[in-house]
């Protein structure tokens, strides 16, 4: 076959991808636990207010 063409190697682009993905859930993570944090205290707060 004359115009027969290799598949172009993109193993590397998936890679950086799967890495992206992971910083960005990471982050995510960090920021829900945060908040989840800062709601309790805010919980406790109000209740120590209440009584």
């Amino acid at each position: 076959m004359f115009l027969q063409q290799t598949t172009p190697n993109t193993f590397s682009y998936m890679i950086a991808g799967y890495a992206v993905l992971a910083v960005v859930l990471g982050v995510y993570l960090a920021s829900f636990f945060a908040r989840f944090r800062n709601l309790k205290r805010d919980l406790e707060v109000l209740e120590e207010i209440d009584q």
